[in-house]
């Protein structure tokens, strides 16, 4: 597990120091179980996965004040984002992303999602992406008003200054179909354009470089111009060129987490006024929305 993570809301990301004194964590699939007249059972199992952590802290109230400023309301209502202790950078994109198919779930019908079982591939090749499923993507014909050509479907993560970041797809595409890549510039609170990736061949590329210090985060966004398509089996994203240093195996699926949102009180304790320390106790859930939703 890594030492350090970072967390926070876009313009407030600080480093803050891993877990000490307590951590679990859980991948989570909602199940409602149904009795049926034979006496047997029907289960529905929700297509997506989403984490929740329990993280617990001993430590100076400094080094823990910008986990409580940000729980208090500090950088508004959230959803927040945070790098996860326990995965590595190979991947650091949600199952929800890095498997594609996923999307059809989560588009509310927009780009008219198709999704399809598919042969999985039986060579292993950091190009190829294991998995039976492909979706596809169809925009409306040119010439359609009022349709959104991307905004809908998107995911953000903290880049960890000093590290290149790459990204890779298998699929196809046609019509300038495409992911779009923003970076986050905290100095005007703006997401960047970087490049449309269209090389939906496997092969990875260099979205941000190591000596790039503008962009503290990055974010990837479905774009379908009229009259496109768009089909994809599995992404990647992470500052970890695999494809060189594990060319004879598949694409790594997603291990990452997309945002998180408070799910419960903060707790604390005074451990030692003498020398100033504190427990504090803090729980978050995985949400699939980027953006504040308010009552």
């Amino acid at each position: 597990m890594a030492e350090k993570f970072y967390f926070g809301a876009p313009g407030a990301i600080q480093e803050v120091r891993a877990p000490e004194s307590g951590m679990s964590f859980a991948s989570n699939i909602d199940a409602e179980v149904t009795d049926l007249v034979s006496g047997g059972r029907s289960v529905y199992r929700a297509p997506t996965a989403f984490k929740t952590f329990s993280l617990s802290w001993k430590s100076g109230s400094a080094g823990l004040s910008h986990l409580i400023n940000i729980y208090n309301g500090q950088f508004g209502a959230g959803p927040f984002y945070m790098t996860d202790p326990a995965s590595g950078q190979e991947n650091i994109l949600p199952p929800r992303w890095s498997n594609c198919y996923q999307l059809g779930y989560q588009s509310n019908g927009w780009g008219k999602p198709t999704i399809t079982p598919w042969p999985a591939s039986q060579v292993p090749s950091a190009f190829q992406y294991l998995t039976n499923r492909r979706v596809t993507f169809r925009q409306a014909p040119v010439g359609t008003a009022n349709v959104l050509l991307d905004g809908v479907l998107r995911t953000r993560h903290i880049r960890i200054p000093g590290k290149a970041y790459r990204i890779a797809a298998q699929g196809t595409a046609t019509g300038g179909a495409g992911i779009r890549v923003r970076g986050y510039d905290a100095s005007t609170d703006t997401w960047v354009l970087i490049t449309t990736f269209v090389t939906l061949n496997g092969s990875s590329s260099e979205v941000i470089s190591a000596a790039n210090t503008t962009y503290s985060m990055i974010e990837l966004d479905i774009y379908l111009p009229l009259g496109s398509t768009l089909m994809l089996y599995g992404m990647t994203l992470g500052s970890e060129n695999y494809q060189v240093s594990k060319p004879n195996e598949f694409m790594p699926p997603g291990q990452g987490v997309g945002a998180v949102q408070f799910s419960g009180a903060s707790d604390g304790n005074l451990v030692s006024a003498v020398i100033d320390r504190i427990g504090l106790s803090l729980d978050f859930t995985e949400v699939q929305n980027i953006v504040s939703r308010s009552i």
